[in-house]
C-alpha cells in the first residue's frame, strides 16, 4: 500500500484570498467564541455540582467535549 499525500486544488489566486480572508475573521471571533465555551463548561460544572457531583467529578465531567 502506497501512502499518498492528497493536496487542495485551488482554482486560483481568487479562490486562494477568498480562503485567507475567511481564516482571517474566524480569527478575529476567536475571543467570543471562547468566552462563549468557558460559560458553557461553567454553567456544565455549576449544574453537575448542584446535581450531587464533587468537584473534582465535575471537573472531570467538564473536559470532555460537549
Amino acid at each position: 500500500m502506497t501512502d499518498k499525500i492528497q493536496t487542495v486544488d485551488f482554482k486560483g489566486a481568487d479562490e486562494r484570498m477568498a480562503l485567507l480572508e475567511k481564516a482571517k475573521r474566524d480569527l478575529a471571533n476567536w475571543p467570543e467564541i471562547a468566552r462563549y465555551i468557558a460559560q458553557q463548561k461553567k454553567i456544565s460544572f455549576d449544574c453537575y455540582i448542584k446535581e450531587g457531583f464533587t468537584q473534582e467529578q465535575a471537573l472531570e465531567l467538564c473536559k470532555q467535549p460537549l
